[in-house]
This record gives C-alpha cells, sequence and structure tokens, in this order.
C-alpha cells in the first residue's frame, strides 16, 4: 500500500490524465516569465541514484514487470534521462509536457519501490475493456509494448512545488510514449503466471 503522501502521476503524449487526480489543465507549461524562477529552485541530487545504480535499478525493475506482458525489454536512452534531470531539477509537481510519456513520483527511498508502485496498478486495469484509466496510467505505460527507450532521472527537493513534499523526485520518460488513444488492447498484455 502506498502511502498517501506518495504522489504518482502518469502523462503520455496524448494529454491524458494522472493517476494523483491532476487534470491535464493542472500540468505546468513554462514561459518566458517563468522560467528564471525556475532555474532557481533549490535542488540537489540524490547521491548514488545519478549514476549507473538509478539506471540499472529503472531497468531492472521495469524489465522484470515488461517480461511478465509479453513487452520486449526497453534500453537506457540518456537523451531521455537529460530531459528528464531538466524537468526533475525545477522541483515543480506536474508533467512536463514533452514528447514522451511520462510517470513521475514523490517520495521513494530507491526508484525500483517507484516502479513497483507504478506495476502495482495492474490490480485496477480492466484487459476487456482496453482503455486508459486515471488509476491504471502508470502500469499501461511500463508494459507498453511499442515503448522501446527509457530514461529517468531523480533530484532531491527542498520543496516539491505543488506539493508541499520534500525529497526525492523522479521522473522518468519514454519513447514511444504510451497511453496512445485506441492501441492498448495490442499494447497492454495480461500477465503471464
Amino acid at each position: 500500500m502506498v502511502p498517501s503522501t506518495i504522489r504518482c502521476s502518469s502523462a503520455s503524449g496524448n494529454g491524458s490524465a494522472t493517476a494523483s487526480g491532476l487534470s491535464p489543465e493542472n500540468h505546468f507549461t513554462a514561459s518566458p516569465s517563468t522560467s528564471r524562477a525556475l532555474a532557481l529552485t533549490t535542488w540537489t541530487p540524490r547521491p548514488g541514484l545519478h549514476n549507473g545504480s538509478l539506471e540499472s535499478e529503472v531497468l531492472n525493475s521495469t524489465n522484470y514487470y515488461r517480461a511478465r506482458h509479453a513487452a520486449r525489454p526497453v534500453a537506457w536512452n540518456s537523451t531521455l534521462a537529460h530531459f528528464a534531470q531538466g524537468w526533475a531539477a525545477r522541483c515543480i509537481w506536474g508533467h512536463s509536457g514533452g514528447l514522451y510519456g511520462e510517470n513521475i513520483a514523490a517520495g521513494f527511498v530507491h526508484a525500483t519501490l517507484a516502479v513497483d508502485a507504478w506495476a502495482g496498478e495492474e490490480v485496477e486495469y480492466d484487459y476487456e475493456k482496453g482503455a486508459f484509466s486515471v488509476a491504471t496510467g502508470h502500469f499501461t505505460q511500463l508494459v507498453w509494448r511499442d515503448t522501446t527507450d527509457v530514461g529517468c532521472a531523480i533530484a532531491e527537493c527542498q520543496s516539491l512545488i505543488g506539493t508541499g513534499v520534500h525529497g526525492a523526485y523522479l521522473v522518468c520518460e519514454y519513447n514511444p510514449a504510451g497511453n496512445v488513444g485506441l492501441a492498448f488492447e495490442a499494447n497492454v498484455k495480461a500477465a503471464a503466471h
């Protein structure tokens, strides 16, 4: 069970709602007047999670769940990781509005725990319906068969803007984006037992 202070959110290129109840209208869009303020936000990289350990944690846990759902392993993409770092460093709770699929989480000690929480949404997924759901958006992005690459970053935020939460902010970018239109049946398969 995920504590109530932990929030996760999923977005894709189609501007879907998020699992934390944030609607697309709540997604942050930087403007020239806010960019300067964003650059001043205090953040510090979380020790040990900006080297190979973040990459291996994300790839191992993500590919474990993808294998269970008949999806090929994803590869680490440094361009996606760089994009994720740029967004995480701003310490703003919400989606970047970028071109990639995106899962975000706050408050987890390890990236693996955030990935586990995203995967845990499967219990709410309706395979018969095969459609986007606010309650399962992380899970469906995680196992989306057409996604081939992932890149993530973690920032230690003094105050995650929009939440007041202090601590680790994980941003993961996925390419191609999942949670797209009518492609759920082809891209989200039930776990093999």
